[in-house]
């Protein structure tokens, strides 16, 4: 390329786009999102929630789950 990469190249940098996500996904700025508070007595996954229970989601975990999570990343791409 004998040019400065612009904004109207973004679309068809498909490879840059995943680089970035996949950065976000493994390197995100805080391991931990927002407390929330569940509504109403809930059971996810076999675990019993009571109404009330502060929640806190482990998105650093999540981002490495490996049943979510192929290490090819030719399977990561969307049509």
């Amino acid at each position: 390329m004998d040019r400065m990469v612009e904004e109207s190249d973004l679309p068809k940098l498909d490879y840059l786009s995943m680089a970035v996500k996949e950065s976000f996904r493994l390197h995100s700025i805080a391991p931990l999102l927002v407390p929330h508070e569940s509504i109403e007595d809930i059971t996810i996954d076999g675990h019993d929630i009571p109404k009330k229970s502060r929640i806190i989601v482990n998105i650093w975990s999540i981002g490495r789950y490996p049943n979510v999570w192929s290490e090819n990343v030719e399977e990561l791409i969307l049509s």
